[in-house]
């Protein structure tokens, strides 16, 4: 039987805490990445930035496991970090060539999840409109949820979603048109 001091003893407490915590993150990690990644792609378009977004979020995450884990909305955190960087990113590749919004390829977007036609017509909105749908109608995330994963307060979260909706059914309305 071995004898440890007290130093020792919370060592072996934090190794624990540790071990568990990054069990907890592993957990989080295969339940929501592919959904992320799917949630991040119709936000912006571009699958493989997306991805890589979403990696360096959840890398990020995985840094600060401690206090995301036990904050409300891990997965929010998650996809604003995600979303943050692809901005970012968007930003430095326009300063070197204009960056034209495009859905990757309509085909490549067709899923459970995202009908091709309505990835095009969700490209049109701008991002703030488009990010807003995404959340409350991809991840059916409830207006409190969407607000604090965006850091906005929950009536911008309602009257972008109004806009959007108007703005989607407006681009719907007019295809539909002779």
């Amino acid at each position: 039987m071995a004898v440890f001091t007290a130093g020792q003893e919370r060592a072996v407490e934090a190794k624990e805490t540790a071990v568990a915590d990054s069990r907890s993150f592993a957990a989080f990690y295969a339940d929501t990445r592919d959904r992320m990644v799917r949630t991040v792609w119709a936000t912006i378009g571009d699958r493989e930035l997306a991805a890589d977004a979403v990696d360096e979020a959840f890398t990020r995450a995985f840094e600060r496991w401690d206090g995301i884990a036990d904050g409300t909305n891990p997965e929010g955190w998650v996809y604003r970090t995600a979303l943050n960087w692809a901005t970012s990113r968007f930003r430095s590749l326009s300063v070197r060539r204009r960056y034209q919004h495009k859905v990757s390829s309509p085909e490549a977007l067709e899923d459970r999840y995202t009908h091709p036609e309505l990835a095009a017509h969700l490209a049109a909105l701008p991002l703030e409109q488009r990010t807003v749908l995404v959340l409350r109608y991809l991840l059916d995330w409830d207006i409190a949820t969407t607000a604090e994963a965006l850091g906005i307060a929950p009536g911008t979260v309602r009257s972008r979603t109004a806009r959007a909706s108007a703005a989607l059914r407006a681009r719907i309305d007019l295809r539909d048109k002779p």
